[in-house]
């Protein structure tokens, strides 16, 4: 009668002392790798001993948990991109009107009284086409920049009789003081708009109004020295270098960034909260218009030889800013054409000509209302037609991110099963079947 050797595969062969000598001779790596704990197969289930998952995977686990995260990749920043500019063109069809407009009542006029446009008349006409628009140039700068400076026609009529007043010390020396007093009296007022954040017209026309009491204090016209210099002897150069300023400042004004340092001080939200760089351009700016506002009071007092302390300059001041308006430049700030100025000065000259040409006068007052009222439909224009077009946002790609796929470093003798998920997936090559559980249970018994 023979016996087999398969006892040995029997728990309880399992249990004994020679068996547990035979397996202690392999080292506590191998027997964690290798042999299975008594007891870990019960009759019923045949769970795993947990080699796998509590063992060997479980610290694989935690070593992959521990690595370092990989950096991620910074956003890449995207192009700047310039500011988009205003459409000039609006403005250009515009100043393509007036210049229409001013060329009709031109000839009107020439109709009417053919004299206003040669000789004498017409060094009267550009006199006073200078005067009115070196006023307008200091008118448009202040909107510019979006500082009113309604102090203005106080100012030229301020300057023109303390120019005659000072005019026996010499026409030059006089006319600097003149400047330089004007530009003090600006940057008073730019510390008044800039530092307390107030509006810039209301200031002024405080400013405005102490000058026209400065005016109205003196009790009689006061003359300018005689022989001294007369305009009309270079009428043509004068009204020459007012063209000249005005489209140099509209030229100006066509470069983008020096467009928009200009019109930095335009408010956009909350009317308290202003930047520092809108600060100093609105600074200059009314610093800048009071000068040129001196510059036309002296012109002013050599062209009339006399000034009468009657003379206010609100009228000035008004109609000033209606050929501003219609000349093209926003009420707003900022927004303004380039020879607009130049052909709405000289529009509204040659209109009051023509008009007295024809025995019908208008005072100064209702010209400057039909300029304002026309001009601010100018303005309204101008800001719907020549805002630039919204442009769209550049969209940013993200990067691609490449991974380093590390495989599992799963022990050779360590097999998936591809069992349940209820299994567990991970037992050693050596490990019975279910068939061979079943015959070895079987043939215990």
């Amino acid at each position: 009668m023979s016996y087999d050797d398969g006892f040995r595969d029997s728990p309880a062969f399992r249990d004994s002392a020679a068996y547990r000598e035979s397996v202690g001779k392999h080292s506590d790596e191998e027997v964690t790798q290798r042999s299975f704990l008594p007891g870990s197969y019960p009759v019923n289930g045949y769970p795993s001993n947990g080699y796998g998952t509590e063992t060997t995977l479980g610290l694989r686990e935690q070593e992959y948990e521990t690595l370092p995260p990989a950096p991620e990749p910074a956003a890449p920043e995207p192009r700047r991109q310039r500011p988009p500019r205003d459409r000039l063109g609006v403005h250009f069809a515009w100043e393509l009107v007036l210049l229409l407009a001013a060329g009709g009542v031109g000839f009107l006029l020439w109709r009417a009284e053919p004299a206003t446009l040669r000789g004498q008349g017409l060094e009267d006409l550009c006199i006073q086409v200078a005067i009115v628009g070196m006023v307008t140039v200091a008118m448009g700068l202040s909107l510019r920049a979006a500082v009113p400076n309604l102090a203005l026609g106080p100012m030229v009529f301020a300057a023109a009789m303390f120019f005659a007043e000072n005019s026996g010390r010499g026409v030059l020396v006089t006319a600097g003081v003149t400047a330089l007093l004007a530009a003090a009296a600006g940057v008073v007022i730019a510390l008044v708009v800039t530092a307390f954040h107030v509006p810039s017209w209301a200031a002024s026309l405080a400013a405005g109004l102490g000058l026209i009491v400065w005016i109205q204090d003196h009790r009689k016209p006061v003359a300018v020295v005689s022989g001294a210099y007369d305009p009309h002897d270079h009428a043509v150069f004068i009204v020459g270098g007012f063209v000249a300023l005005s489209v140099l400042g509209g030229v100006l004004g066509l470069v983008g960034n020096l467009r928009r340092a200009t019109g930095r001080y335009r408010p956009a939200g909350d009317p308290s909260l202003r930047g520092g760089g809108g600060a100093v351009s609105a600074a200059l700016a009314l610093i800048g218009s009071s000068v040129f506002a001196a510059g036309a009071g002296v012109l002013l007092a050599l062209n009339n030889r006399a000034i009468a302390p009657t003379e206010n300059g609100i009228g000035l001041t008004l109609l000033a800013l209606g050929a501003a308006l219609l000349g093209g430049t926003s009420i707003f700030g900022r927004r303004g054409g380039l020879f607009g100025t130049v052909l709405a000065v000289g529009g509204l000259v040659l209109l009051s000509h023509y008009l007295a040409a024809e025995g019908r006068g208008i005072s100064v007052f209702a010209l400057a209302g039909a300029a304002l009222g026309v001009g601010l439909l100018v303005s309204r224009l101008v800001e719907a037609l020549g805002r630039p077009k919204p442009e769209p946002e550049p969209v940013v790609t993200p990067a691609e991110v490449e991974y380093e796929q590390r495989p599992l470093d799963i022990p050779p003798d360590v097999q998936w099963t591809g069992g349940p998920a209820e299994a567990h997936p991970w037992e050693p090559e050596d490990a019975p079947r279910p068939a061979e559980r079943w015959d070895e249970r079987w043939a215990s018994h």
